[in-house]
């Protein structure tokens, strides 16, 4: 989950940010639907094949990932602007669409049901070398990318409104930084299935640790965001013994009563 602290920026109630980039979901984003109903689709009908050496999967999840988030980016434009609010919306209805064509697809192959949703659950079992050099180019290019819009997402942070005053174009920087924060988690989600929850606590906690400058919060959200789901995993395969639970179980465990404080906390700060 290499987006982590982009996802962050999310406006929670109370929370006085720009909200910028929720439109790359954590757990139930268009996104993540999006390469949910891709891998369902390829796993149903046990498509053959693989594409330079990855699987067609791999390859399905990852393309439906990405055409979610561009259709969610174009249904939200409206005469030329999207704002944060009709983003939320609309990922939250593709999300939900991709969710009914799961459960239709699952409830006429129900011989692959179990495969369905191990795979929607996440997991780091199916992890390789090789699919991590396949991926490489492209985690290495977007971030890469990123690092460029380090200081306009520290203006974002202002407002709308004082970003266009200072000379940042705000629509722009959305949509590049959507289809940068795109291509990543559809990277990630195509590989280990949708595990939650970790681009919505990490950043937040370690925001609190390094300060809001994207500059510093953005490297050190990469690596803490892959070192907490390295102890997921762990977690997940030390607790039955015997048993691989899906990592996904365990970051829904931690992440869930995390963003019930983050609710609370902005309804304390709104009040």
């Amino acid at each position: 989950h290499g987006p982590d602290v982009l996802r962050e920026d999310a406006q929670l109630p109370g929370d006085g940010r720009s909200g910028v980039h929720m439109v790359a979901g954590d757990h139930d984003g268009p996104d993540s639907g999006g390469a949910a109903l891709g891998a369902t689709i390829a796993l149903a009908f046990s498509i053959p094949g693989a594409l330079f050496g990855v699987s067609m999967t791999t390859v399905f999840a990852f393309a439906f990932a990405l055409a979610a988030i561009m259709l969610v980016y174009t249904i939200s434009k409206v005469r030329g602007k999207v704002s944060t609010f009709s983003l939320l919306l609309s990922g939250f209805a593709l999300s939900s669409m991709c969710t009914a064509l799961i459960y239709c697809i699952m409830l006429f192959n129900r011989d692959k049901m179990e495969h369905i949703i191990m795979w929607n659950m996440g997991s780091l079992s199916s992890a390789s070398w090789e699919r991590f050099f396949i991926l490489l180019p492209v985690l290495v290019v977007c971030f890469i990318l990123l690092r460029i819009y380090q200081k306009p997402l520290n203006i974002l942070l202002t407002g709308d409104e004082v970003s266009q005053s200072l000379g940042v174009d705000t629509n722009k920087i959305r949509r590049n930084l959507i289809i940068l924060t795109a291509l990543l988690t559809a990277a990630a989600v195509s590989v280990s299935g949708i595990i939650g929850f970790v681009g919505l606590m990490i950043p937040h906690i370690l925001r609190m640790i390094a300060g809001p400058n994207h500059v510093k919060l953005m490297p050190v959200c990469f690596v803490g965001g892959g070192a907490y789901l390295l102890l997921c995993d762990t977690a997940a395969k030390t607790i039955l013994p015997g048993t691989e639970l899906p990592v996904g179980i365990i970051t829904a465990l931690f992440g869930v009563p995390f963003f019930i404080y983050l609710l609370r906390r902005g309804k304390a700060r709104g009040a």
